[in-house]
């Protein structure tokens, strides 16, 4: 079973969640704000927290935490910078401008 956040920023073309074996119960938790890039694929009983960055082509078969990026094969998760005065990338759904 997946489960999905209220507040999910993205998911592109080509992605791909689910189970890492079929005897398994439980698949990926997305958390709010997460943007999962174009190919990547996120499988297992793990947790891909808040405001996380998955980038395109990405194999996550672990825990991403909270404000982190997670890239290649298999993924390695860092912490987001969030220098003073950035801009956050991904905004959170009341953030965003309305078109």
């Amino acid at each position: 079973m997946l489960k999905l956040q209220m507040e999910c920023s993205g998911i592109r073309n080509g992605v791909v969640v689910g189970l890492c074996r079929v005897g398994d119960k439980c698949g990926p938790v997305i958390g709010n704000r997460v943007d999962i890039g174009a190919g990547a694929k996120a499988a297992g009983n793990i947790l891909l927290g808040d405001n996380v960055l998955i980038c395109e082509n990405t194999a996550v078969l672990c825990d991403v935490s909270d404000n982190s990026v997670a890239v290649g094969v298999p993924a390695v998760a860092k912490p987001r910078r969030m220098d003073a005065g950035s801009v956050d990338p991904i905004p959170s759904k009341s953030e965003r401008p309305i078109s």
